[in-house]
C-alpha cells in the first residue's frame, strides 16, 4: 500500500508522469490512479475531471520550473549586455539541470508539440509570456530608440530558439560531437556561445548611430 502525505499532490504527480510519458489521450484515469494507489473516483474529488486535472499538471510543472530556476532581477543601472548573459543562463539552467523531475520539462514541451484545448494558453500566459516581456524589455535597451516592436519579437525568438536546441537536440548531439566535445558542453560554455553570438547578431541587424551621424 503506498502511503502519502498529501493525497492530492501524490496524485498530480503520478498524472504529471503518465501525461508525459504517453499524452492525454493515451492515459486513461484507471491507469493514473492504480499507479497513485488510489480510487478511480478520487481523480473526480480532487479535480473534477481528466482534463481539469491534466490542466492542473501544466500548472504545477510550470510553476515547478519557475521556482526551482527563478529568472533573474536587476537593480537599476545594470548594463544591459549582462542581463541578457544572466537571462541566458538562468534560462539553459532551467532547461538542462539535472536535479528536477524530469516530467515537469517533458509535458511542458509535449504541450508546446501537441497541445490541449486551454493547455498552450495556461503554460503560455503563467509561464512563457512573463519570461519574453523580461528578454523583451533587456533587447529593448540593446537597440535604438524606435526599434520596431517585431524586431525585437524575432531577435528574441531567435535567442530562445538558440537555448532550445540545447535541450531538444541534446541526444542528436550527442551522435554528431564527440565524447569530448559533448562533454564540454555545459551551461557556462553554451551561456557564453549564446551571449557572444546574440550580442554579434544584434549589433549587426540593429547598429546604434555614431555621435553625429545623421546630421
Amino acid at each position: 500500500m503506498i502511503l502519502m502525505d498529501d493525497p492530492k499532490q501524490h496524485l498530480l504527480n503520478v498524472a504529471g508522469q503518465k501525461f508525459a510519458e504517453k499524452g492525454f489521450d493515451a492515459t486513461n484515469v484507471r491507469e493514473i490512479t492504480e499507479a497513485a494507489g488510489m480510487n478511480v473516483a478520487s481523480v473526480n474529488y480532487h479535480f473534477g475531471s481528466k482534463e481539469e486535472l491534466y490542466l492542473e499538471t501544466v500548472r504545477h510543472a510550470a510553476r515547478m520550473c519557475e521556482q526551482i530556476t527563478p529568472m533573474p532581477t536587476w537593480e537599476e543601472g545594470v548594463p544591459a549586455e549582462q542581463r541578457l548573459r544572466e537571462y541566458i543562463r538562468s534560462f539553459l539552467t532551467r532547461l538542462l539541470r539535472e536535479d528536477v523531475p524530469t516530467w515537469h520539462r517533458k509535458l511542458i514541451m509535449r504541450e508546446v508539440a501537441e497541445p490541449r484545448p486551454g493547455g498552450c494558453e495556461v503554460f503560455v500566459h503563467s509561464f512563457v509570456k512573463p519570461s519574453f516581456e523580461l528578454l523583451q524589455g533587456i533587447l529593448r535597451d540593446l537597440t535604438p530608440p524606435g526599434t520596431p516592436l517585431e524586431t525585437l519579437h524575432l531577435i528574441g525568438s531567435s535567442i530562445v530558439g538558440q537555448v532550445l536546441h540545447y535541450h531538444h537536440a541534446r541526444n542528436v548531439l550527442k551522435l554528431l560531437f564527440s565524447a569530448e566535445e559533448f562533454q564540454r558542453l555545459q551551461i557556462d560554455r553554451l551561456t557564453d556561445h549564446i551571449w557572444r553570438f546574440s550580442l554579434g547578431a544584434i549589433r549587426s541587424l540593429c547598429p546604434r548611430k555614431s555621435k553625429g551621424e545623421g546630421r
